[in-house]
């Protein structure tokens, strides 16, 4: 195991947990619960399994391209709760964009190149994990997708309408009238 990976490992996954308990049974349901908790069960499965196979490089290259994006992703929640709009704007297409390259560029490459071009993975172990982990990835990778079609969308409503509220709220916006 490379030197500070295990430290590095518990706290992301430790976060991850935290945010499972946390979406499981604190925070209020909302529209998205259902991918939420989904994202939240695949993301400790993913983690546990590529912890105890020994795919180290994988692991890191899921919590790097997240982790990074991630950032803008909480920057945004916070400006949200503000009057800054201006500024949630330029977080918001910070965050998109980080959101495209690293989750839907860089991270379905780096896996890729990990599972299919690395002849001995799991170091001489012969484990048959290959496809469920890969099939893990591409479950993750099909919901990152899916929030950057979400986000895309968010972004073209507020260049149309002005709003920034969600997509699916009832509101002034969502039945087709202009904010001042």
């Amino acid at each position: 195991m490379p030197t500070g990976f295990k430290v590095f490992y518990l706290g992301t996954a430790g976060y991850h947990l935290h945010m499972l308990l946390y979406h499981g049974f604190i925070d209020s349901v909302r529209h998205d619960y259902i991918e939420m908790m989904f994202h939240h069960v695949l993301g400790m499965f993913l983690l546990l399994s590529v912890y105890l196979t020994g795919m180290y490089r994988v692991c890191l290259v899921v919590m790097f391209t997240h982790d990074l994006s991630d950032a803008f992703t909480q920057i945004v929640r916070c400006i949200c709760e503000t009057t800054w709009k201006k500024s949630m704007v330029f977080f918001g297409y910070c965050m998109l964009y980080s959101w495209i390259y690293l989750r839907c560029l860089v991270f379905p490459y780096f896996v890729y190149k990990s599972l299919w071009t690395n002849p001995d993975i799991f170091h001489g172990a012969n484990l048959k994990m290959d496809k469920y982990i890969a099939s893990l990835l591409t479950l993750l990778f099909v919901l990152n997708i899916y929030w950057g079609c979400l986000m895309v969308k968010v972004l073209i409503r507020y260049k149309k309408y002005g709003a920034t509220s969600e997509l699916n709220e009832s509101d002034s916006v969502a039945q087709g009238k202009k904010i001042q």
